[in-house]
């Protein structure tokens, strides 16, 4: 059984013990209730939109009971038994990580492209990393051909090393070998 939240809407500010949030409800992908949480602790409220719905929703409840248990961060809780309720609870939890990661990666991506202006920029275990020169930008050394040399040199070297280079304003012909 598939059991999925749309149209998610996340309400930090109202968010004390658990998440404020609004969403649809779709379980086999037919839409059959709103979910909602204000927040301040307690059980996620699903409200179903007619007979049918009702019924479907209690079909995933008894599907949601028949899911493994969570194995709780806590060493004194245990594992935590399965239902709809702490299935909508995580199926949010996955929602507001995926979101912080898509955060995270346009930061990213926006700091390396500042970056690639002022240096050659490679890729590390943990991000990226700049090599520039002081007074110069990859624009100013370009307009020149001693610093095209510099930059060709500097991107064998790094190339040698085994670094991956995440420039996309260098001329391709200044990473041949």
């Amino acid at each position: 059984m598939k059991i999925e939240l749309k149209k998610i809407k996340h309400y930090p500010k109202l968010s004390e013990e658990t998440e404020a949030f609004t969403a649809e409800l779709y379980v086999d992908d037919k839409k059959v209730a709103d979910v909602r949480n204000d927040g301040r602790g307690g059980c996620n409220f699903c409200y179903s939109y007619d007979k049918n719905s009702r019924s479907i929703i209690k079909q995933a409840e008894e599907f949601c009971k028949t899911l493994p248990p969570v194995t709780s961060d806590y060493e004194d809780v245990g594992d935590l038994p399965m239902d709809l309720d702490f299935k909508i609870s995580l199926l949010l939890g996955e929602y507001l990580e995926e979101k912080e990661r898509k955060k995270h990666e346009q930061k990213l991506a926006k700091d390396i492209l500042r970056d690639m202006k002022k240096g050659i920029v490679y890729k590390t275990e943990n991000g990226h990393r700049i090599s520039s020169w002081k007074g110069h930008t990859i624009e100013s050394l370009l307009k020149r051909e001693d610093g095209r040399n510099v930059i060709k040199k500097t991107l064998s070297e790094f190339k040698s090393q085994g670094h991956q280079i995440l420039n996309t304003n260098i001329p391709k012909e200044l990473f041949a070998e």
